[in-house]
């Protein structure tokens, strides 16, 4: 019962090694009861330290002794599964020339020394390009560094900027509003005293028009007052006018009445003419007794016409004494 169930699990193990991963083909081996400790410690050491150092190669690890323990540790898990006939030994075998022709079995010939060291002068030359290639990657390196740094202090600076910016427009910002602030006030105050005076003028045009209105008044009672004089005057014309009829009617010879002022003009600058002719008469009269007569004459003739001249001036204060009681 027990070989039965082997040849069950090494028939299923060969056929899920030929169809799946071989790590998971390791794994069958390690929970399986029917296996002994041996084989589940050979298939546990074959996972971990050979398909999976494998299957996650590092080159610093793989050296020579490494490589030699895989496959004893390989030939191990071989001989702990106790196949029967000439299958242990024929898997021995092939172990032993993968271990030593390994290369010929993947290449299928045999490995050129030509071409092999052509291939390791072409890996010695990768290796030397990767040296370069390491130095670039360092200048590189070196100059992204540079150029962060060259960014860094850029980025510094235009935030050190725009912060000079800002302050510099929220200096502006504040010196404009205080100027709107203080132009405000200022056209405020000129309205204010716009208003004042224009109120002023206001009071001004209102008395004015008080005062216009104070001498309209005025004016009308000054008509008022002076209409009895003008009736008072037109009395006075038609009393003179009266007076002068009564006058003609008396004395139709006598001129019309003239005022004294005029009477007083006209007086006397007759009687200054009078005087220096009577004078030269006088002395006429002296030398040449013979022009006498004639003298005599033109004397009588001025004081006839001076007695006429008083009359006339007596009947004009007769009428002043007249019309005197009509101009109160």
């Amino acid at each position: 019962m027990f070989w039965q169930n082997k040849k069950k699990f090494e028939f299923s193990s060969l056929i899920y090694d030929s169809r799946n991963f071989l790590a998971a083909s390791l794994n069958n081996y390690h929970p399986a009861a029917i296996f002994s400790a041996a084989i589940q410690t050979s298939a546990d050491a074959v996972r971990k330290d050979v398909r999976n150092k494998w299957g996650h190669f590092d080159v610093t690890e793989w050296t020579q002794a490494f490589f030699n323990d895989c496959f004893s540790k390989l030939e191990t898990l071989v001989r702990s599964l106790g196949l029967p006939g000439g299958k242990e030994k024929n898997t021995l075998d092939q172990l032993s020339d993968w271990r030593g022709k390994g290369c010929q079995l993947c290449m299928g010939h045999a490995v050129d020394k030509d071409l092999l060291s052509l291939l390791q002068t072409e890996v010695n030359g990768i290796i030397k390009d990767l040296g370069l290639q390491s130095g670039r990657l360092f200048q590189v390196q070196e100059t992204a560094a540079a150029l962060q740094v060259r960014l860094d202090d850029g980025e510094a600076t235009r935030k050190k900027e725009m912060k000079l910016i800002l302050e510099r427009l929220t200096a502006i910002e504040k010196n404009l509003g205080e100027e709107l602030l203080r132009r405000i006030q200022g056209v405020e105050e000129k309205v204010e005293q716009i208003e004042q005076r224009s109120t002023r003028t206001d009071q001004k045009v209102n008395q004015l028009g008080q005062g216009l209105s104070d001498r309209v008044n005025q004016l009308e009672l000054k008509v008022e007052t002076e209409k009895p004089a003008s009736e008072k005057a037109e009395n006075v014309h038609r009393v003179l006018e009266e007076g002068a009829d009564q006058r003609k009617e008396r004395n139709p010879d006598a001129k019309s009445f003239v005022p004294v002022g005029l009477v007083e003009t006209d007086l006397k600058p007759r009687l200054e003419l009078l005087n220096p002719k009577v004078e030269e008469a006088n002395v006429a009269i002296s030398h040449e007794p013979n022009v006498t007569v004639n003298l005599v004459h033109q004397l009588l003739k001025a004081q006839f016409q001076q007695t006429c001249r008083m009359e006339e001036l007596i009947h004009k204060q007769q009428e002043l004494k007249y019309i005197s009681p009509h101009l109160t």
